[in-house]
């Protein structure tokens, strides 16, 4: 698979407008955590396209690495989450979603001590990025953080968020076993694609309102 800085660049510039429509919906306070999410995946593929300019200089930008990395692992295991807690309603499902929250608490502090410890190197690899970072745990630690990030959509009883799991999970999974070497940025961008359904969800609320409204009308 082909990437590139035009390729970031558009995905990020989708994404910014994606976000835009969905805070056009007015989402409730309990739910900008969870609406904002395509802004923040809009931000990090552009921090990737800016690695990509310095690549095509000649040099890669390690800051610009952690970044990234500062997204991948310490914002995601926990915002995931937690974005889709502060809008359950469901008591016993918001039981599960702080077991989870509090798994991506003890996975970023893992991550974190990684990031501290271990040296990060930059290469490109298939014509895709690869950080190579030293992860002790491996594909179990690969395995562990899907079951964090994606894990937490699947409690939700809202089924768009289901399905947005689902495709997460499914967007592991290809790139797990095709793009393994460069598993930490090819699956950030398909996720940050994904992230494009979350409009969806926000549309299937405010139309549930508009027919509720006309209900109360007649």
């Amino acid at each position: 698979m082909c990437f590139s800085a035009p390729v970031s660049f558009a995905a990020s510039g989708v994404l910014a407008a994606t976000g835009v429509g969905v805070i056009k919906r007015k989402p409730l306070r309990r739910e900008i955590l969870f609406a904002i999410i395509p802004f923040l995946f809009a931000f990090q593929q552009s921090i990737e396209g800016l690695q990509w300019l310095a690549i095509k200089q000649g040099e890669q930008s390690l800051f610009l690495g952690y970044v990234f990395l500062f997204f991948a692992f310490l914002i995601w295991p926990i915002y995931i989450p937690l974005s889709i807690y502060k809008m359950e309603e469901t008591q016993k499902r918001a039981r599960i979603l702080r077991i989870f929250i509090s798994a991506g608490v003890i996975a970023t502090a893992y991550l974190l001590f990684i990031l501290l410890k271990q040296p990060l190197e930059i290469l490109v690899v298939g014509q895709s990025i690869q950080y190579l970072i030293n992860i002790p745990l491996g594909d179990i630690g690969a395995f562990a953080y899907l079951a964090i990030v994606a894990g937490g959509c699947f409690v939700s009883s809202d089924r768009h968020i289901r399905w947005f799991g689902s495709a997460i999970l499914a967007s592991f999974f290809i790139t797990f076993f095709l793009f393994r070497v460069t598993l930490i940025s090819t699956w950030c961008f398909f996720a940050a694609i994904l992230s494009f359904m979350i409009y969806f969800h926000f549309v299937k609320k405010t139309s549930g309102l508009s027919k509720n409204k006309k209900q109360v009308r007649i």
